[in-house]
Formats: structure tokens, sequence, C-alpha cells
């Protein structure tokens, strides 16, 4: 989802080659919301709605910084009913649901900053292949037959470290899905 987000950058060509001989068809590149500013602490609150799917997606977020720390906690619940085609006919299965918490606590000092993110999301999406066309037929929210659970952790960092005039930036993420 995106909460939680400050931008999305597309990287195609050359420029790709940089994250390796793998990303040749292009690479995106998550930037993660910046950190309130210091001494604020702030949140939001959103609701969203979709007509094709009558779905429904709302979220919730704090994020705070004092001198030396950052925080972060986000969470969001979507879910949405079998989506209609350009026919206006209900494609049967096309439903799913997604749970999703983002948290992150970072250090800030005058001779870097260091950020550990943790994000999760559980995704159950429903699957519209020849055997289910036929067992669903109301149009609702929940995924009983023919559908993907999907859970994604990832944990991931990002650190600045400043030496003189100079400054190093790592960033790390592992991802675990099942």
């Amino acid at each position: 989802d995106d909460d939680g987000l400050g931008r999305v950058e597309i990287m195609r060509g050359p420029s790709s080659l940089l994250y390796g001989s793998g990303a040749v068809g292009g690479v995106l590149n998550i930037i993660k919301e910046a950190p309130a500013p210091e001494g604020i602490i702030s949140g939001d609150f959103h609701q969203k709605y979709f007509s094709n799917t009558l779905g429904i997606s709302s979220g919730l977020g704090m994020r705070g910084t004092t001198k030396s720390i950052t925080w972060g906690v986000r969470g969001n619940l979507t879910s949405h009913k079998d989506y209609f085609d350009g026919e206006h006919k209900r494609v049967p299965n096309t439903r799913f649901s997604r749970q999703s918490l983002k948290t992150n606590l970072g250090i800030i000092k005058s001779f870097g900053s260091f950020r550990l993110f943790y994000d999760q999301s559980k995704n159950k999406l429903g699957m519209a292949v020849e055997p289910a066309l036929s067992l669903v037929t109301e149009n609702n929210r929940e995924n009983k037959v023919w559908y993907q659970d999907l859970t994604d952790q990832v944990i991931s960092s990002k650190n600045k470290l400043f030496l003189g005039g100079f400054r190093s930036e790592e960033h790390t993420s592992e991802l675990q899905s099942h």
C-alpha cells in the first residue's frame, strides 16, 4: 500500500544497472516518508472508496522526532469485492483484502543518522481461475476458495554517516514472504 511513502522513482536504462545486472529491465526505488520535523508529533487518518470494487481502505499513522530520536507507526486495512469489467460484468473471485503495519525507529546525531524500518503486509488475493468461477456465486469480501494467502515482512535500514565534508549512505533490506 502507498501509506508512508514519500515518493517512487522509476529508473530505466543504464542507470538501473547500479542495482545489479538483474535490474536491466528497470528499478522501482520506493522512498519512505521523511521523519517529522524536530519537536513535532503528527498524525493522519484517511479513508478511500473505490467504486469499481466497492473497496474501502482506511489508514492511520503517527510520527514524531525529538532532538535525537525519530519514530513512526502506521496501519492500514483494505477490503475489496469482485471488480466489474468494461462491459459491467462481475469478474468472480477478484476480491482481495490487506492488513499492513509499518514501523520505524531512528537515531539522529551530528555524525549521522541510523533508521530501522519494519513493514508487514498480510494479503488475501482472490484468483479468477476456471475452477473458482463456478464456485463463487456471491459478490462479498471474504475469500473462501482459490485465493493466495500471502504475508510479506521487510526489515530495512537507512544509514547516513558524516565524516568532515564527506557523506556516506547505506540502504539495506531483507524480505521474508510466505
